[in-house]
Order: C-alpha cells, then sequence, then structure tokens
C-alpha cells in the first residue's frame, strides 16, 4: 500500500512540476506579448503624430488655396471691369467706324 501511496503521491508532484512548467511557459509568452503590444502603442503613438502634423499641413495648404482663389477672384473682377470699360469706349469708336466701311462698301459694289 506504501508504495502504491508513495507513486500516486510522486505524479501528483510530477503533474504539478508540468503544470509549472507551462504556466511558466504561458507567462513568458504574456511577457513577449505584453513587449509587443508596448511597441505597437509606441507605433501607433508615432503614426498618430505624423497624421497630426499632415492634418496641420492639409490646413496650411488649404488656407493658401483659399487665399489664392481670393486673389485670382479680385483678380478677375478687375480684368472684367478693364475689358467693360474698354468696350465701353471703343463701341462709339467701332460704330462710327463700321457705318463708314458699310457705306464705303456700298459705294464700291455696283
Amino acid at each position: 500500500m506504501l508504495d502504491l501511496t508513495t507513486r500516486v503521491l510522486i505524479e501528483i508532484r510530477d503533474d504539478g512540476r508540468r503544470t509549472n512548467a507551462r504556466l511558466d511557459e504561458v507567462c513568458a509568452e504574456v511577457k513577449l506579448t505584453n513587449v509587443r503590444l508596448d511597441e505597437l502603442r509606441d507605433e501607433v503613438k508615432l503614426t498618430n503624430a505624423g497624421l497630426d502634423e499632415l492634418r496641420d499641413e492639409v490646413k496650411r495648404t488649404n488656407s493658401r488655396i483659399d487665399d489664392t482663389n481670393q486673389r485670382l477672384e479680385r483678380g478677375f473682377s478687375q480684368v472684367n471691369a478693364r475689358l467693360d470699360n474698354l468696350r465701353d469706349l471703343a463701341g462709339d469708336h467701332y460704330r462710327d467706324l463700321d457705318a463708314r466701311v458699310r457705306t464705303l462698301e456700298a459705294r464700291a459694289v455696283p
């Protein structure tokens, strides 16, 4: 009977040791996973910082585009006003010249 009890106790002890070894492996894997998670967290922080910089650059670019659009609108308004003035100034002279040319053409054609 003592031999059987001793063998059962030895088996229990060996099972406990194997379980402890497996738990040690699991703990090592958990530590490795935590290290990987920390590295990933750092990469995410760097990515977020890069995205923040990119967002700021996009805002600055949009602001420059808006400024350029406003300057273009003012410039086109000025050009349109000048063209309107030119048309108004040349309009009377053009109409007089056109009337004289038509008169000459009418006389020249028998």
